[in-house]
């Protein structure tokens, strides 16, 4: 669970995702501070966010909600056979 947010005192600062073994395009990742945590967002991607105590540790918490968020999107495209109405 996020902690709640601190109104911003300054602007969100937009960074270069890192390249992973997932992905070879680069997204750009929006971390803010909030208290003792930072929050990163793919703002591409709506759901795509979480938090970490450091930056790093945020970005490596990112990368896992983006594979579930992935996994999910993915379950959703029917199979082949579902769609052609095969068994």
């Amino acid at each position: 669970m996020l902690p709640a947010m601190a109104p911003r005192a300054r602007p969100r600062s937009a960074e270069r995702a890192e390249p992973s073994k997932l992905a070879k395009a680069s997204l750009p990742v929006v971390y803010e501070k909030s208290g003792r945590w930072w929050v990163a967002e793919f703002p591409s991607f709506p759901g795509a966010y979480s938090q970490g105590r450091t930056k790093p540790e945020a970005y490596r918490n990112l990368l896992s909600a983006m594979r579930d968020l992935l996994d999910a999107y993915a379950e959703q495209i029917p199979q082949k056979s579902e769609h052609l109405g095969l068994r």
